[in-house]
């Protein structure tokens, strides 16, 4: 609803057409508008209709293309496209340098990159194309490794002939032959010594001779053709019996072969009338006077209770009884007859370790 007297003037004094009645004009005594705006287009507050002052900024400080009093706009560049510190949006001052001092190619004023080298690759340092560290300005030595020993070519740890920054091969040898512990593939040092100190021929440095300080040849062996196990070279001791006890012949220390046979009889049982395990004809053993010997086992290797020593049931001929339990009282299951488990040696192991 419209506020208007009977001549056509609201109570500020504007008539419909927006004209003051004490002016006559649409300015009123204080030479605005309707809306506030001054002759210029400027209201109290000094801003016209869209928002910006005579100098042509908003209440923000900003003008129409976006720039502040200082010439900025919000992501901080000035027209030419600078900031403050005087560096375009690629980093670079009026003179083509970044904040380091280096140009867009990685140069300053000396025309030195950031690790010392000119434009012509060569250090400023020793006067070629290493730096002190023995690297390019690509970062790669004389023999094209680089700090991590990747080649330059192969991007691998081996140059094109198969060496490595230390100059040593896949199995540890350099181009001569010899590895990092001086000795050659062939297994001997430049004096001609091997890693125990014998030559080509045996002899060792130290003794002169084909036995070293410890009176011992290259191989282990001594004087008299043992080794430290108290073995010659055929596998045999001193009194002449190899590691699983028979000698040469093939038997025992009692006198008896692999099959139990007796050398003098020619049967299971020896001059005393006793097989290899003790026990006589009627299996009785000579310790016990019983038909079990001092382990608990008679003459056929079997227990009183049917077992033998690799827990095997006589019976059955597996590890099972009659009564499809094993020499521990489990089933297969490995419950006893109260059905409780019972874990095996590797499960305790496991579970002790988890914990």
């Amino acid at each position: 609803m419209a506020h208007y007297d009977k001549d056509g003037y609201n109570k500020e004094g504007w008539n419909r057409e927006n004209v003051h009645k004490d002016t006559g004009t649409k300015y009123g005594k204080d030479e605005r508008d309707r809306l506030g705006f001054d002759k210029d287009g400027f209201n109290k507050k000094g801003y016209d209709k869209k928002g910006f002052d005579k100098k042509g900024y908003n209440k923000k400080g900003r003008n129409k293309k976006g720039y502040n009093r200082s010439g900025y706009r919000k992501d901080g560049y000035n027209i030419l496209g600078y900031n403050k510190k005087g560096y375009n949006h690629s980093g670079y001052n009026k003179k083509g340098y970044d904040i380091f001092g280096y140009d867009k190619d990685g140069f300053n004023k000396k025309d030195l990159n950031r690790l010392g080298f000119n434009r012509e690759n060569i250090h400023k340092d020793t006067g070629t194309k290493y730096g002190k560290d023995g690297y390019d300005k690509d970062g790669y030595d004389k023999n094209d490794f680089n700090q991590y020993k990747i080649h330059k070519n192969t991007r691998t740890p081996y140059d094109n002939f198969g060496y490595n920054k230390d100059g040593y091969d896949k199995k540890g040898y350099d181009k001569k032959g010899y590895n990092k512990s001086g000795y050659h593939i062939s297994g001997y040092n430049k004096k001609g010594y091997d890693r125990l100190g014998y030559d080509k021929d045996g002899i060792h440095k130290d003794t002169g001779t084909k036995y070293g300080k410890d009176e011992r040849d290259r191989l282990g062996f001594d004087k008299d053709g043992f080794n430290k196990k108290g073995y010659d070279k055929k596998g045999f001791d001193k009194k002449g019996y190899d590691k699983k006890g028979f000698d040469k012949k093939g038997y025992d220390r009692l006198g008896y072969d692999k099959d139990g046979i007796h050398k003098d009889t020619g049967t299971k049982y020896g001059k005393d009338e006793r097989d290899r395990l003790g026990f006589d004809k009627d299996g009785i053993h000579k310790d016990t006077g019983t038909k079990y010997d001092l382990a608990h086992y008679d003459k056929d290797g079997y227990n009183k209770d049917g077992w033998n020593r690799e827990n095997v049931h006589k019976d059955t001929g597996t590890k099972y009884g009659k009564d499809e339990r094993d020499r521990d009282g489990l089933d297969k299951y490995r419950k006893d007859k109260d059905g409780k488990y019972h874990p095996t040696d590797t499960e305790i192991r496991h579970d002790d370790f988890a914990h």
